[in-house]
């Protein structure tokens, strides 16, 4: 389902493959979604203009290729919301410490009754003495 309402692909380790093999993946990909763009990277490395602001989602070009009108993608793609689910957002002003912050986070998910209440974990670091941004992602491994 992903591929199929997604309107871009990011085919990524292009160079581990032969140009066979990444155009018989791209047939695939296109066999699910006509329309969608495919961009080949190495090291999931892609010009951030092709992803953002590019205003890629349009309902009516999505229903085209899934041959349903409005209503009936409404009735058949029914949101399925688990109102146990919440999200919650930090904001920290400043730097962070990497070792206090890494405490924290060792406290939130190495206890396994713990961890089991966060599904996802993102956030953009700041770290004290590093001249750049880090990007910490966690996905929950459901047994």
């Amino acid at each position: 389902a992903q591929i199929a309402f997604s309107s871009t692909v990011l085919l990524n380790k292009v160079d581990l493959a032969d140009e066979a093999a990444i155009s018989a993946l791209e047939k695939r990909i296109k066999d699910f979604n006509r329309a969608v763009d495919i961009i080949r990277c190495e090291q999931a490395r892609v010009p951030m203009h092709m992803l953002f602001g590019v205003r890629a989602f349009d309902l009516t070009r999505v229903l085209e290729e899934q041959y349903m009108d409005e209503e009936e993608f409404t009735a058949f793609y029914k949101p399925k919301m688990d109102n146990t689910i919440s999200n919650v957002g930090v904001r920290f002003e400043g730097a962070i410490n990497m070792h206090q912050f890494q405490e924290f986070l060792n406290f939130l998910i190495s206890d396994e009754e713990i961890a089991k209440d966060f599904m996802r974990i993102k956030g953009v670091l700041n770290i004290i003495a590093h001249d750049h941004m880090f990007v910490l992602q966690c996905v929950h491994m459901l047994k």
